[in-house]
């Protein structure tokens, strides 16, 4: 922190006194409700849906703050590093599917073609299929801009800084992050 500006360290004291205004709120609430709840005026309340969703809201600023304060540190953006699995057509090397979900019998990843294909416990399994597994790993470079209503961050102007693809040796599917999801909907 000694070699920030005093701008970024103004604008991190801002961003600390604006979370600390958040938790001692929630830390008030929570008491008034758990008071309420100790002396039978409600019995809902504490611990119910109220403090669930204080508790989201506090873990909401938490992260607001650690992601802005690293935001500022690091110039006005953020780094980011993704795993996900590609499949590959054996034949002509083109990406037929790539990511990584959990469904129904475990994880899969959904071609592009519309078949579905599970992970397999040997690599020969996919090469049957006319497939190869590739481990894809890629730094990006985003700006953190705040919430969705679902309280998951919004990151815009996403850049590659690095990208390398491998060989899978493990036959494992990896899912990547939301980071790549913002970069393909650029």
């Amino acid at each position: 922190m000694e070699n920030l500006t005093q701008t970024q360290k103004d604008q991190i004291a801002k961003l600390e006194a604006e979370y600390k205004a958040i938790t001692d709120g929630a830390i008030e609430n929570a008491n008034y409700r758990m008071q309420n709840y100790l002396d039978c005026v409600d019995d809902y309340s504490w611990g119910g849906v109220c403090d669930q969703a204080s508790n989201d809201r506090a873990r909401e600023a938490k992260l607001h703050l650690d992601l802005s304060k690293e935001q500022i540190i690091n110039g006005g953006f953020l780094t980011f590093n993704s795993t996900k699995t590609i499949f590959k057509n054996i034949d002509s090397d083109e990406v037929v599917g790539e990511g990584m979900f959990n469904g129904d019998y475990g994880n899969c990843c959904r071609l592009n073609d519309g078949r579905y294909i599970g992970q397999a416990k040997r690599l020969s399994t996919y090469a049957k299929k006319g497939l190869k597994l590739f481990v894809q790993e890629t730094t990006y470079k985003a700006e953190y801009v705040g919430f969705s209503r679902k309280g998951n961050p919004i990151y815009k102007n996403v850049e590659v800084l690095e990208q390398n693809e491998t060989e899978s040796t493990s036959g494992e599917l990896m899912g990547g992050s939301i980071v790549d999801f913002y970069y393909s909907r650029q």
